[in-house]
């Protein structure tokens, strides 16, 4: 070795012996070793700084100074420090001389068992006077084993063999004499050795009668047999063991000292009240005892609830409370600080924490978690989350046999993971049972043929033709129906509530009862089923109910693919009640840890080490990061793969983790052998999160097997197409990248759940520049196999030369959309361009004129599809040719609805209604898209055997009613007898406008004797009287006269002539009269007749007199007879015409006559008639000639003018 290597030991050797002889002086002048702790690791025993602000210390110092105060008691939960107190009083005031007794090593048990407590008694005695040596008790019987040191008991045999030979000597002085050199030496120092032999021997017969006295007075005799020579020493005198050794218990605190015993964990015992006692009478023996100098204080360190009530105060002088320093409120607090100060929290969350450590009320369990858990985390060393691991370290500690337990595959935990997989299991039977029902259910619709409800009523009406085979019309609910129009909703409704059908037959013409009812028919169909029994069948079918039921198939064995693959927290979630053990149901911090996930399937990960052997160390971390869900980078290497997979748990397959390029190569590259690892790799993937898409996007521009990894990802994620276009915010042309990637790609058989929402389909049918998206012929198998599978239909696709062959199929197949666009673009490119085509206008004409055959049968077979995309949608279609026009609607294929759509919007009208179906009629005539001539209105007339609504409006259109007024009926031939049926209905209707009315009642040849026209409004009564379509009649009088007051008199205006023939029969009331004496067409002798034929009486209105009286005088009817005359001057305004009319006959009336007519002139004319009195009248002529009249005949006795008044006196009374 060289010199310089040697000094370099010898250094290092010298500076290890300074560091430890350092060491040794720090313990023995501060009394603690020097330990590095760089995890802040604490240990579990009282510590010495536990009253901070000294409460308890003052407190304890009072109690223990207080001469009254011998029995202390330190009272608080479980774990809230009162040892930490009492040892930081120890360290702080060693002015007391402490005593610490503990029974923490006992059991539970109980103090009033005689053997238990003996053995607790026993326990306090070892306690105490094993706490001092054999030397500070010389004097005590018990007795312990000595260290003693060789070279004393060399001494002591040394001093014996001396004492043996100094007694030799003594007592038999010959006995050395054989030695040959002795006899002359004893001679010469005889007196010597006699001295020095005697001394030695009595110093050892000394010394051997001390140790017998001192063993003598610590024995005990309970018999002497002297007899028999036999000493018995003491046994159990007495039963208590404190008791039997009292005098020890006192000689011990004579010679120790100790004045503060501190006796902990007494609490620990059931019933430890005779205990209590049995101390508290040693403390007062021991405080009462003379040979004791000084005060003893027992200080007791008690759980609160040791005693019940007030019994705790019989056996303790002074309480001294201790507040928790930790319980479930604030150990989070404290554990974080610990965390923070030892630097080591890492990854647990404060959250986290704070919620664990609810269950921690014991500071010690608390410091133990944590020691644990760093030495565990520093163990394995393994990529681990860090909560879980704090999850099984606070497991550790609660339930300490039960993680045991678990390593062998035995517990509470194991036996919950194991309970998972019966839940599981029976999830999964649940789950089959329900897709068995749907199964069956999905069998039974398919069973069902009837594609939909009009297949279906078809049935029940080719039953009921069948059953009724000469009817054509039906009558439901008093309207008639053709055979046609019951498959209409509300016809065939109403048809199957009929009991008694009624219809119209070829043989007979009218209507009669079938006495078939639609139950009977039902019958004949199935007898087990009703007609709404099928449509509820036919209506699910119809609903797509069997693609729902498949769905939810998908979705129930989705779900069973996910159940195998559940963790217990996941089913602690769903169903709690089953997947927690009845023996957990009390385990609060188990079910917390094992609900929240802390404790899961990957526990054993957590309670072992890992040796590097099939795969490396990187590997395991990527195998860690998955199981503990913290992802790697995506480009992180790995090493032995194959062997890495065995290491996943299946459901491990569909964690974020695993998405590594390397890893999905090789997945990729051996899809054959790990395909089921693939497609779940890949189904992950389509949860539409951004990471997801970026690691797909980046896997496709890096990857080395991005087909066969598309086509997998393709099959697992159906959407795949619909999140890149709404989440991704990829380019045009990037999204053109994964289009091409789909068709090239993409499992024919994917297809259609690629497009499941047709966005994939949409997408290509609207990529005008599809075909340059694949400018070679490499791809068109593939093409064409994605045009069939998706029934491609392109909307606008541009025609490029290059790709015609493409086109041309896309043509030839129909693969694209029937739109203007691509109407535009094949008549562009296929049709005859010597023609002109007009597909603004005349789309339809344009086509069918085209030539292009293939276009034509395609639209013809999907000609809805070409009425609702093109026709319907063009604003300046109307102008289709008719003979087109009529193809469209006499084609069946065509809905009812559209045809209807088609009538309104086509403005070009049918010559006749003969050339389309009758069903057809009514929008035909509602949209007047029918020539109007009165031949047309007859064929719908008899159609519906009214003139229904629709025909109404047709005839109220001014077109219509302005072309028919110039058009007359045909009075003869076949169509007489409708035409006069159809003008009946017009006259009598009366829901035609006026105009529309008076117009096509000039088309009328016809005139009525008797004509219903009780509902018509009384404008349509004047125009049927100013057209003079009814005669005058005595029905048609009594018509008008009931139901039009007033318009009989027109009618009597109309014809006089006839009026005077029926005059015997018509009677006219007072109402009549006013209007016939006002009317200006009846001439004054009409008048006057009427007034010879007048009942006077009648005369009883003001207006009807003057009306009268104005005849009267027009056509000098004077004189009047008497009742007439009275009648028209009482019913009179007009004052002077009534005095001149009574003037006129003064001469032919008496006064009896003349005073009734006075007194019908009123006021005071009236009073003329009474004796005494003087009536004053207006000086006019005609009074002056009526009173000299009266003066002239002495009706009066005077008269006498009073300037413009003429004053009447009459006689006197």
């Amino acid at each position: 070795m060289s010199v310089k290597k040697y000094l370099k030991k010898c250094i290092s050797t010298i500076l290890v012996y300074i560091i430890q002889g350092l060491k040794l002086l720090n313990e023995r002048f501060t009394g603690n070793a020097f330990l590095p702790n760089p995890n802040s690791f604490e240990d579990l025993t009282p510590v010495g700084n536990a009253d901070e602000d000294l409460v308890y210390a003052k407190t304890l110092s009072w109690a223990l100074d207080n001469p009254n105060i011998r029995n202390l008691a330190l009272t608080g939960p479980y774990g809230s420090g009162k040892s930490s107190i009492l040892k930081t009083f120890e360290l702080k005031h060693p002015e007391y001389k402490y005593l610490n007794i503990s029974l923490a090593s006992f059991d539970e048990i109980s103090a009033d068992d005689e053997q238990d407590r003996k053995r607790i008694e026993i326990s306090i005695l070892q306690q105490i006077f094993y706490r001092v040596s054999g030397q500070q008790m010389p004097d005590s019987r018990f007795k312990r084993i000595k260290a003693t040191k060789n070279g004393y008991l060399l001494f002591q045999a040394i001093w014996l063999l001396f004492c043996v030979i100094a007694g030799i000597f003594l007592f038999k002085p010959t006995f050395f004499d054989r030695i040959s050199w002795w006899p002359a030496f004893k001679l010469k120092n005889n007196d010597l050795l006699v001295y020095l032999s005697g001394s030695i021997f009595l110093t050892g017969v000394a010394l051997i009668l001390k140790n017998l006295l001192r063993n003598y007075n610590s024995a005990r005799f309970h018999k002497l047999n002297l007899t028999s020579g036999e000493i018995e020493l003491a046994g159990d005198v007495d039963a208590s063991i404190l008791n039997k050794h009292l005098d020890e218990i006192l000689y011990f605190f004579e010679k120790t000292g100790y004045n503060v015993i501190a006796l902990e964990d007494l609490d620990r015992f059931e019933d430890p009240e005779k205990l209590f006692s049995k101390l508290r009478e040693l403390n007062n023996i021991i405080n009462n005892s003379s040979q004791i100098n000084h005060k003893v204080t027992f200080v007791y360190a008690l759980k609160d609830d040791v005693f019940i009530n007030d019994e705790r105060t019989k056996f303790f002088d002074f309480f001294i409370p201790v507040i928790p320093v930790i319980n479930s409120s604030n150990s989070g607090e404290l554990l974080l600080k610990k965390f923070q100060f030892a630097k080591a929290q890492g990854k647990l969350t404060d959250n986290f924490l704070m919620n664990v450590t609810f269950f921690i009320e014991d500071m010690r369990q608390l410091k133990n978690v944590f020691n644990e858990y760093i030495i565990y985390k520093n163990k394995l060393k393994l990529n681990l989350t860090e909560e879980k691991l704090f999850s099984m370290i606070l497991y550790k500690n609660f339930y300490p046999t039960d993680f045991a337990n678990l390593n062998v595959n035995k517990g509470l935990i194991y036996g919950s993971f194991d309970n998972k997989r019966e839940i599981v299991n029976g999830m999964i039977i649940t789950i089959n049972e329900q897709i068995a029902n749907a199964r069956t259910t999905i069998t039974e619709l398919e069973g069902i043929h009837l594609l939909d409800l009009n297949e279906l009523r078809s049935v029940y009406l080719y039953a009921l033709i069948k059953a009724l085979p000469d009817s054509y019309r039906f009558d439901l609910g008093g309207n008639s129906y053709t055979i046609a129009q019951l498959n209409e909703d509300s016809v065939f409704d109403a048809l199957t509530k009929e009991n008694n059908i009624k219809t119209i037959t070829v043989q007979y013409g009218g209507w009669r009862n079938s006495n078939l009812s639609f139950k009977t028919v039902e019958n004949t169909i199935d007898p087990k089923r009703s007609y709404q029994d099928r449509i509820k069948q036919v209506s699910l079918k119809f609903n797509q109910e069997t693609e729902k039921l498949k769905q939810q198939i998908g979705k129930w064995q989705e779900e069973i693919a996910n159940l195998e693959h559940l963790k217990l927290a996941d089913i602690i979630e769903r169903n709690p009640e089953a997947a927690i053990l009845p023996e957990l149901e009390k385990e609060r911090i188990l079910i917390y840890l094992l609900r929240h996930g802390y404790i899961d399937e990957t526990y054993q990960s957590y309670i072992s080490h890992f040796y590097e052997g099939t795969i490396t160390r990187t590997d395991m971390e990527f195998v860690f990061s998955v199981k503990n869900h913290l992802r790697l980078p995506a480009d992180y290497d790995l090493v032995k793969i194959d062997q890495l997979i065995k290491k996943l748990q299946p459901s491990e397959f569909r964690q974020r983790e695993v998405l590594n390029y390397q890893f999905v190569d090789f997945l990729a590259e051996n899809n054959l052998t790990y395909k089921t690892e693939l497609l779940t790799v890949v189904k992950q993937l389509s949860d539409k999160q951004p990471v997801s898409l970026k690691f797909i996007d980046d896997y496709l521009r890096i990857g080395k097997l991005t087909g066969v990894f598309f086509k997998a990802l393709c099959k697992q994620w159906p959407d795949i197409w619909d999140e890149l276009n709404t989440t991704s915010n990829f380019t045009k042309e990037r999204l053109d990248d994964y289009l091409k990637l789909i068709v090239k790609f993409a499992d024919t058989s994917d297809l259609k759940e690629l497009n499941k929402s047709g966005r994939l389909k949409k997408s290509i049918q609207d990529h005008s520049q599809f075909l340059t998206l694949f400018p070679t012929i490499e791809d068109d198998g593939q093409i064409k196999k994605m045009l069939k599978e998706l029934s491609i239909k392109f909307r606008d696709l541009e025609f490029i030369a290059s790709r015609k062959e493409l086109f041309d199929h896309i043509y030839q197949q129909s693969y694209y959309e029937i739109n203007e666009t691509m109407i535009q673009t094949i008549i562009s490119h296929y049709a005859d361009q010597s023609k002109t085509y007009d597909l603004v206008k005349a789309n339809y004409s344009a086509i069918r004129n085209s030539g292009c055959e293939l276009l034509n049968n395609y639209i013809g077979a999907n000609i809805n599809e070409y009425l609702g995309m093109v026709l319907f949608s063009l604003p300046d279609n109307t102008l289709e040719a008719e003979q087109f026009y009529l193809e469209l609607l006499n084609n069946n294929d065509i809905e009812p609805d559209d045809k209807i759509s088609l009538i309104e919007k086509i403005e070009t009208s049918v010559s006749t209604l003969t050339s389309v179906d009758p069903s057809l009629w009514g929008a035909l005539l509602e949209h007047v898209r029918v020539l109007p001539t009165w031949k047309n209105v007859s064929l719908r007339f008899l159609e519906t055997s009214s003139l229904d609504g629709t025909l109404l409006e047709y005839l109220d259109t001014p077109s219509v009613y302005g072309a028919l007024a110039s058009k007359r009926m045909l009075t003869i031939g076949t169509d007489a007898p409708t035409n006069e049926q159809i003008a009946v209905a017009i006259l009598t209707e009366d829901r035609l406008s006026d105009s529309a009315y008076a117009k096509l009642i000039a088309g009328i040849p016809w005139t009525w004797n008797s004509l219903n026209m009780e509902k018509v409004s009384a404008s349509k009564v004047n125009i049927l009287l100013q057209v003079k379509k009814v005669n005058m009649t005595l029905a048609n009088y009594q018509t008008l006269k009931t139901h039009f007051d007033g318009k009989n008199v027109h009618l009597v205006e109309n014809d006089f002539v006839n009026y005077k023939k029926l005059k015997a029969q018509i009677s006219f009331d007072e109402s009549d009269y006013r209007l016939l004496y006002a009317s200006q067409v009846l001439t004054g002798a009409q008048k006057k007749m009427l007034l010879t034929d007048m009942n006077v009486d009648l005369i009883n209105s003001n207006r009807l007199g003057e009306l009268i009286t104005t005849v009267v005088y027009k056509q000098r009817m004077l004189p009047l007879a008497y009742p007439l005359l009275v009648k028209l001057i009482s019913f009179n305004n007009n004052t002077k015409i009534k005095v001149e009319l009574l003037n006129q006959h003064l001469q032919s009336i008496d006064n009896a006559q003349l005073t009734t007519l006075l007194n019908a002139l009123h006021g005071n004319y009236a009073k003329i008639t009474e004796r005494g009195k003087q009536p004053s009248l207006p000086g006019t002529p005609e009074n002056w000639a009526l009173a000299n009249f009266l003066d002239s005949s002495d009706y009066v006795s005077s008269i006498k003018p009073i300037k413009d008044h003429i004053v009447i006196n009459t006689w006197r009374k």
